[in-house]
């Protein structure tokens, strides 16, 4: 694939997570979606950015990687099962495939195979919104809230309410400032800020891709959430 990379030694991998286990949508990343298993889009997506130079699935599970070569993907190793339980972080499963396919020098584009919206643009968008600053480590895609901070209480135990933040609360909710939530779906990160600190997918100091209204759904956990990627995915088809 062409790349359109700064650094001529840098390398941006598509690292996709897809764990066999899930709880909310048993076999969640091979259920049907819009006419193909769920990961497919995440593997397509990668496979069509410009700037990823490797596809590769980080799985526990034969038949996720039989899939996944179908769709192009690389599957280099099957993940071991202590990486794979309800109660795996992220962190370790990113480092694994980092130290076991000496990825150190490169930038990890990491997709949880759970955000179908996410497309090869997008990802090439992170990648290059990393590369220009590079006193950043790490890049997530974020929604603007319509809710303040500044505006919320808590109520303490006499029932009386008190401001949930210090400084200054202001009167207007447009003159509070913005807040902005983390989208799941895909992380870019330098790979070794990952193996730096190995407590978090997400390394400091990060970047946020803003995602366009109403167009990306955040995570997929239930058959209500499949449903709705699907609604997503026809209108943009439309």
């Amino acid at each position: 694939m062409p790349t359109l990379h700064q650094n001529p030694n840098e390398k941006a991998i598509a690292l996709i997570l897809a764990r066999s286990g899930s709880k909310g949508i048993p076999h969640k990343n091979l259920r049907p979606c819009s006419g193909k298993p769920l990961m497919a889009w995440s593997i397509e997506a990668a496979l069509a950015s410009k700037m990823v130079d490797r596809v590769i699935v980080s799985t526990d599970s034969e038949d996720i990687a039989s899939v996944a070569q179908l769709y192009g993907a690389e599957t280099p190793f099957i993940r071991p099962a202590e990486l794979a339980t309800d109660d795996t972080l992220i962190s370790p499963v990113c480092v694994h495939a980092i130290e076991t396919l000496g990825l150190a020098d490169d930038i990890i584009a990491i997709s949880f195979a759970n955000n179908p919206m996410i497309s090869g643009d997008d990802i090439d968008g992170f990648i290059e919104l990393l590369q220009s600053r590079p006193e950043a480590n790490s890049v997530c895609m974020v929604a603007d809230q319509d809710i303040r901070m500044a505006r919320l209480f808590t109520r303490k135990p006499d029932g009386l309410l008190e401001h949930f933040t210090t400084g200054p609360h202001p009167e207007r909710k447009q003159d509070c400032p913005d807040i902005y939530s983390r989208l799941d779906g895909l992380v870019v990160a330098r790979a070794k800020a990952l193996l730096a600190d190995r407590s978090t997918f997400l390394p400091p100091p990060v970047l946020g891709y803003t995602a366009p209204e109403g167009e990306y759904c955040d995570d997929i956990h239930s058959p209500f959430d499949l449903d709705y990627t699907e609604w997503l995915l026809s209108r943009r088809t439309k």
